[in-house]
């Protein structure tokens, strides 16, 4: 049988935490169209129409960028949340959801759920061997 994943768990981090990237991705793409609008308001007055249409037309690109962005980011955060939602144990799906959907760190979660730092490491860390066991039924299509 073909080996899926690394030894150390690190597609199925590199999986997982794609939301977070893709997330922050589309945060700097939706705060450079704010800074070009605020830009393009306050010179408006100053510049010719064709460099303000020219203003206008890299927005509306930017814009139609961030929608397909967040369009991609809706459909693998349903990736996510299917392969963390097959995990068996509630705890170990809980640490995950919130480490890589909610963006919370390790003492965050501890701290919430009442465990130590260490512990929710473990945690963690079972929860990425459970969602590399969910990943590799679906790849063998079982």
């Amino acid at each position: 049988m073909r080996k899926v994943f690394e030894a150390d768990g690190s597609d199925v981090k590199r999986f997982l935490s794609s939301y977070r990237r893709a997330d922050h991705a589309i945060s700097l793409q939706l705060r450079e169209i704010d800074r070009l609008k605020t830009i393009a308001q306050q010179v408006s007055t100053a510049v010719t129409p064709g460099m303000r249409s020219d203003a206008i037309g890299r927005i509306q690109a930017l814009e139609a960028e961030a929608a397909e962005s967040i369009s991609g980011l809706c459909v693998l955060r349903q990736k996510i949340e299917h392969v963390i939602g097959q995990i068996e144990g509630d705890t170990h799906r809980e640490v995950l959801q919130r480490y890589y959907l909610q963006a919370q760190t390790l003492s965050e979660i501890a701290l919430e759920l009442n465990y130590s730092r260490r512990h929710i490491s473990r945690l963690h860390q079972a929860g990425l061997e459970a969602a590399e066991q969910v990943l590799a039924r679906a790849a063998s299509g079982r």
